[in-house]
């Protein structure tokens, strides 16, 4: 929701927003295979709360319905059967972005990355003030501490599992929207990689998502 909102929480114009599909790299305006779309409206979760990202959330709905190709494809929402933490928590999410790298550069092909989830008692241990601030029952932690992390420009993006089908294809699900994080110390405008990063939770608002994704 931060990412479609002004600093009081309120919804930008869904004219100011148009949404590429199929985009890999940000200075090639004509690649192949790229999909580009109006947005009709804006969806904003109503317990959204913008002083402590709470309810991080929102819809974007297109003036137009997506082609599936090779290039764009859909990600599954996750199982209502098994939306417990403790059921991902020690295992790799996969995260990919556009957001600063080590240098604090925007990439300009899109990144991938696996950060481990981690339990909320970890979180809030490695710092209290900040984690006891931002983190939720609807929210979860992930991240190796290690400078290898998603930063600015990397919020919204959706952290994915891979589920194995019985035919030995794999499906995609996604569990968490990157949120937030702990503000680097020597410059409070950048992330701090060597932080946990800050996860909506997706599977806490399955009904919500329900009522308008089709």
């Amino acid at each position: 929701a931060h990412c479609v909102t002004k600093k009081n929480g309120e919804a930008l114009p869904s004219q100011d927003f148009t949404v590429f599909l199929g985009r890999y790299d940000l200075r090639n305006h004509r690649e192949e295979g790229t999909q580009q779309k109006d947005v009709h409206s804006i969806l904003i979760h109503s317990s959204y709360n913008y002083s402590y990202f709470e309810s991080d959330l929102a819809l974007l709905i297109l003036n137009s319905s997506v082609e599936f190709t090779a290039q764009v494809r859909p990600v599954c929402p996750w199982n209502p059967s098994d939306s417990s933490l403790q059921s991902i928590i020690g295992k790799d999410g996969v995260v990919v972005g556009w957001g600063l790298d080590e240098f604090g550069r925007t990439a300009d092909k899109l990144k991938m990355i696996k950060m481990e989830v981690v339990a909320r008692d970890t979180c809030l241990k490695s710092n209290v003030d900040f984690y006891s601030r931002f983190t939720h029952e609807t929210t979860f932690c992930a991240g190796f501490r290690n400078g290898s992390s998603v930063c600015n420009g990397d919020s919204g993006g959706g952290m994915v599992f891979p589920e194995i089908q019985t035919d030995g294809s794999r499906m995609w699900r996604l569990r968490g929207i990157v949120s937030n994080s702990r503000p680097d110390d020597n410059d409070n405008q950048r992330c701090n990689t060597m932080s946990y990063i800050v996860f909506t939770d997706t599977a806490k608002y399955l009904e919500w998502m329900d009522v308008y994704v089709v």
